[in-house]
C-alpha cells in the first residue's frame, strides 16, 4: 500500500500549503521566509554583493507599485526606519554622502546662487539678511525692540509676576512647564512696569500678540487682566539700595 504523503500548511498564513521547513521546525509557504532569522541570514549572505539587470529592477519596481502596506507593517517600517537612522554610524554615513558637506560645496552653492540672480534682474542678490532687517521686514515696528526696560525689570520681578497668574497663560490656561512662561507689557510699553501692566502669556500666545494686527488680542488681555487685583505697594528689587 502506498504511504500517503503528508501535507503541511504554512504556519504563518495558515492558508497556502508549507513547501520550506526552517530549522525552527515551522513550515512555509515561500511568502514568510524572511521571518526565520537563520534562513534571512543565509539569504543575506547569499545576496550581498548580487547586483540585478535593468530589466529586473524594472520588474521588481512594477510588482511593488500601488503595493498597500497594513497599518501594522507601515508602523514596524516607520520604527525600524526611526532606529536605523538614530545611529551615530548613519549619521557619519550621511554626512559623507552629502554633497553640501564637501569642502567648499556651500560657497560654490552661494556663488551660482548670486550669477543665478544677476543673470536674470541684472543687478547683484543683496544679501537675505539685509533684505529683512529694519524697516524691510514684515515685523518692524520702529525700533522697538532695542529701547531699555524699566528699573526693576529683572529675573526676580517676572518670576514674581509668574507666581501671582499661578505660572498659567492667561489666555490659553496651559500650565508652565521646563519653559517658563513670557512676561508681558498688556500696553506695549517696556517702561511701564505696573503690576497691573504686567501678565504671563506662553510663547505662542506671546507671539501672536506681538505678531497680530489690530486690537483683538491685546482687548482679550485687557479684559483678563481685570480679576488681578491692584497691588498695595510697588515692587523693590533685592538689590536696591
Amino acid at each position: 500500500m502506498r504511504k500517503r504523503k503528508v501535507v503541511h500548511k504554512c504556519d504563518y498564513c495558515e492558508i497556502k500549503i508549507g513547501i520550506i521547513k526552517f530549522k525552527n521546525g515551522k513550515w512555509c509557504c515561500g511568502n514568510h521566509v524572511m521571518k526565520c532569522l537563520e534562513f534571512a541570514k543565509q539569504h543575506s549572505k547569499a545576496m550581498k554583493g548580487k547586483k540585478f539587470s535593468e530589466d529586473h529592477k524594472k520588474k521588481i519596481s512594477e510588482a511593488n507599485k500601488n503595493k498597500i502596506f497594513s497599518k501594522e507593517t507601515r508602523k514596524k517600517m516607520s520604527e525600524a526606519a526611526k532606529k536605523r537612522c538614530s545611529t551615530a554610524e548613519y549619521k557619519r554615513k550621511f554626512r559623507q554622502i552629502n554633497p553640501m558637506e564637501r569642502p567648499g560645496a556651500k560657497e560654490k552653492f552661494k556663488k551660482s546662487m548670486k550669477e543665478h540672480w544677476k543673470s536674470i534682474t541684472g543687478i547683484e542678490r543683496p544679501e537675505h539678511s539685509i533684505q529683512i532687517s529694519g524697516p524691510n521686514h514684515p515685523n518692524w515696528k520702529g525700533g522697538k525692540s532695542y529701547e531699555d526696560y524699566c528699573a526693576v525689570w529683572c529675573e526676580e520681578f517676572r518670576e514674581m509676576i509668574r507666581e501671582r497668574d499661578g505660572y498659567v497663560c492667561q489666555v490659553c490656561g496651559i500650565s508652565q512647564n521646563e519653559e517658563s512662561h513670557s512676561v508681558h507689557h498688556i500696553d506695549g510699553d517696556k517702561k511701564n512696569c505696573d503690576l497691573n501692566n504686567m501678565i504671563i502669556l506662553c510663547r505662542p500666545c506671546h507671539t501672536k500678540v506681538h505678531r497680530m494686527k489690530g486690537d483683538l488680542f491685546n482687548n482679550l488681555i485687557t479684559a483678563i487682566t481685570h480679576q488681578h487685583r491692584p497691588f498695595a505697594s510697588p515692587f523693590v528689587p533685592a538689590y536696591a539700595d
